[in-house]
């Protein structure tokens, strides 16, 4: 319906992606102190732990500690009452108290900024690549709709040849024979992803082109590049918004599946679907180091599904 007001849930999906890359850009990667991943291994969400220096430079984590007379520590480590005497004790530095309250993976790696990195690279890659995946598809599908005829029916079924190839299949290949970085990530799913864009975008200029005045500004000498930019470009630009939000969410899916088969981000820089990886590996390991991630996950592609499904309804 033309002239229809955005509905609520299409602000409150647009919210939810924005707080997430805010989230995912405020937070840096900040590690547990080294030297105690026993301590720090799998604390649970909310944990709080104080990190007592020691003069070799090491750490313990202690759930609990009391200073002694003689100038050393008594801490609860491990459920264990263990005596620090001040002679182990880093006269520099102060003990430091820390909640996580994400809590930890089973390396002793706090949670809560190694998930908002992840989103922030998984969100980026799925962006860029569906912006460049609707300029690739736009720029097909203009132009097959545009010339028409038997230019665009072989274009078309090209398309629609390249359409039917597994996607997840092709990028496995890929990440075969290359070693995946952040720029071939997102070639890698641009390549795949562009043939939604190129239909939908191929049908607008069709119907744009049958329009009296696209029709007039032809006759009257309108040249190509201003009649795309002033002409074409406003009418179409809507409609790219929406499937660029559309292959957000199937990007974030299809990115979080690439790494999770470990053809994607390595543990080093990690994605979403990288933490899922690393918390798979141990099968007994508990519930918040893979329930997590997979939540951020559906959480990224609902947000995107549902700004696309209203900005495709509210512009119709």
């Amino acid at each position: 319906m033309t002239g229809a007001k955005p509905r609520p849930t299409r602000w409150f999906a647009a919210a939810i992606l924005s707080g997430l890359l805010l989230l995912a850009a405020s937070l840096p990667i900040e590690e547990l102190p080294a030297g105690d991943v026993e301590a720090a291994r799998y604390l649970s969400p909310g944990a709080a732990v104080t990190a007592v220096p020691l003069v070799d430079g090491r750490w313990r984590l202690a759930s609990k500690v009391r200073p002694l007379g003689s100038g050393g520590l008594e801490i609860l480590r491990l459920g264990r009452t263990e005596v620090l005497p001040a002679s182990l004790l880093d006269p520099a530095r102060e003990p430091s108290h820390r909640r996580y309250w994400l809590g930890t993976d089973r390396l002793g790696r706090d949670l809560l900024p190694r998930l908002a990195c992840a989103w922030r690279r998984t969100l980026a890659t799925a962006g860029w690549a569906a912006l460049l995946a609707v300029a690739l598809g736009g720029l097909i599908g203009g132009l097959a709709g545009w010339i028409g005829g038997r230019f665009e029916v072989l274009l078309m079924r090209a398309v629609d040849l390249w359409a039917a190839v597994p996607k997840l299949f092709v990028l496995l290949g890929i990440a075969a024979t290359i070693t995946p970085s952040p720029a071939l990530i997102v070639m890698m799913l641009t390549v795949v992803s562009w043939t939604p864009a190129a239909r939908i975008l191929r049908a607008g200029v069709r119907e744009l082109r049958a329009r009296c005045f696209v029709e007039g500004a032809i006759a009257s000498g309108v040249g190509p590049a201003r009649l795309a930019g002033r002409h074409l470009a406003p009418h179409l630009l809507p409609v790219a918004a929406s499937v660029a939000a559309l292959l957000v969410g199937e990007l974030v899916l299809l990115e979080s599946a690439l790494s999770f088969l470990g053809a994607g981000f390595p543990p080093s820089s990690p994605g979403l679907g990288t933490l899922l990886q690393h918390a798979a590996e141990d099968p007994t390991g508990p519930w918040w180091p893979i329930l997590l991630p997979g939540i951020a996950v559906v959480g990224c592609s609902w947000a995107a599904f549902r700004l696309a499904g209203r900005s495709a309804r509210t512009d119709c």
